[in-house]
């Protein structure tokens, strides 16, 4: 997204403070449709940043993703 993004805090920064496991799981081409590129705070987040990993992070095999956390026991 160009321009100014929003500014307030996302629900990704409320459930990271509240120990609450989340994760968004999109793919490569979903059109700029990930909410979480809209805020200013998600804008420059590099890997290894929870906020990133849990909320930007594209995937290259949604359904392989999805299907390894709930095999692993590690699905939000």
């Amino acid at each position: 997204m160009k321009g100014p993004g929003i500014n307030w805090k996302s629900i990704g920064e409320y459930l990271e403070e509240a120990n609450i496991t989340w994760k968004v799981y999109h793919e490569d081409d979903d059109f700029g449709c990930d909410a979480f590129a809209w805020f200013d705070q998600y804008k420059h987040l590099q890997p290894g940043d929870p906020l990133y990993e849990k909320g930007i992070k594209k995937s290259d095999n949604l359904t392989e993703d999805f299907k390894n956390d709930i095999n692993s026991g590690n699905l939000p």
